[in-house]
């Protein structure tokens, strides 16, 4: 299991996200990125994905991969709600532990294995996701 979790954790399209988070000018861009990064990474990881949803709850040894392989994960989440912040796009009273949060929720991996599930495509997926976290975070009119 810990390989699995591992490939997961060191895919390429992490970096490739956190890199245009970073160097983002907007908070369209941090969401893009985002979106665009854990779309790639859960399309190319959904079998290390299934299995770990699968088992997560028979298995105490998997269950504690799960959680070691989500906590770099929300530390990404994190510095993307970082850049919301700094951007001023995030709706009032919304803290950012509260975005990292949602973040988690729309681009968490289990919100892209229900979508596959549902029988959606990737592209249509992403938009979703998107559109629904920026609602979230940004209010309806960004």
């Amino acid at each position: 299991m810990p390989a699995l979790t591992e490939r997961g954790v060191s895919d390429p399209a992490i970096t490739r996200s956190l890199d245009a988070v970073t160097a983002a000018t907007d908070a369209d861009q941090v969401l893009r990125a985002i979106a665009g990064g854990t779309c790639e990474t859960a399309r190319r990881q959904l079998r290390a994905i299934s299995v770990l949803c699968d088992s997560v709850h028979a298995d105490p040894l998997i269950a504690d991969a799960a959680r070691r392989a989500d906590l770099p994960y929300r530390e990404r989440l994190d510095q993307a709600a970082l850049r919301l912040a700094e951007f001023g796009a995030v709706r009032a009273g919304v803290d950012q532990a509260e975005a990292s949060d949602v973040l988690w929720f729309f681009f968490g991996r289990i919100s892209w294995r229900h979508l596959h599930e549902m029988g959606w495509n990737w592209p249509r997926a992403e938009r979703w996701l998107l559109a629904r976290a920026t609602s979230a975070l940004c209010g309806d009119g960004h």
